[in-house]
């Protein structure tokens, strides 16, 4: 896992600090003074990157809670044909 940085860890602790699910737009509002412009869309962006970190989840659409620290796999390492392990032996 990257090193976590001073917002997401304020994000991390604001919604464990709430003990449940968080709406996006909660902490849209409480993190928005963070941008001059586009706060939303900043916002949603970390958010984006904590629950490909593991640092968050999302059961569903717009709804964050305290993840499990797995990062998310890359769908490309998941799948792997037999015949590409074997394309470069000699």
């Amino acid at each position: 896992m990257s090193k976590i940085t001073e917002r997401q860890s304020s994000i991390f602790n604001f919604i464990k600090e709430l003990d449940r699910e968080v709406k996006r737009s909660e902490i849209i509002d409480q993190f928005s003074h963070w941008y001059y412009c586009n706060s939303g869309k900043h916002i949603s962006d970390i958010l984006h990157r904590m629950v490909n970190n593991g640092l968050l989840k999302k059961e569903r659409s717009g709804y964050y809670q305290i993840g499990d620290g797995k990062p998310k796999s890359k769908k490309a390492t998941e799948v792997i044909n037999e015949n590409q392990t074997e394309l470069f032996k000699t």
